[in-house]
């Protein structure tokens, strides 16, 4: 409850808007994973008042979204931790080491092609 009113602060803060586009998208998530048309999904949520409610809930994880991307990890000292995922991997580890692990691929390789025309 408390994380609720968390994110509800950061909605209205930030300005996080959920555009009908949006809306409409989770309306048809709604209704795949329910089997059932858009247009019948649509209207019992109409129906029952919770349209709404999905567009508050799509705010609250767009603001989750929002914090996620903008929060510092530290660790226990409140020293920044650097969670960034390398894009590439570093060049040894693609094309091997020099410590003849390029040999080593190599007959494996070998082995395979032998086992398999047996």
């Amino acid at each position: 409850m408390l994380g609720d009113l968390a994110l509800r602060a950061v909605v209205t803060q930030e300005a996080v808007e959920v555009s009908d586009t949006e809306l409409e998208a989770e309306i048809e998530r709604l209704a795949e994973r329910l089997e059932q048309k858009v247009a019948k999904v649509r209207r019992d949520l109409e129906r029952r008042g919770v349209l709404e409610t999905v567009r508050s809930e799509l705010a609250r994880g767009k603001a989750l979204e929002f914090l996620i991307e903008h929060a510092t990890v530290v660790d226990e000292e409140g020293n920044v931790i650097d969670l960034t995922i390398p894009e590439v991997l570093p060049t040894a580890a693609v094309q091997g080491d020099d410590n003849g692990s390029d040999e080593d691929l190599s007959s494996e390789d070998e082995s395979t092609e032998e086992g398999a025309e047996e």
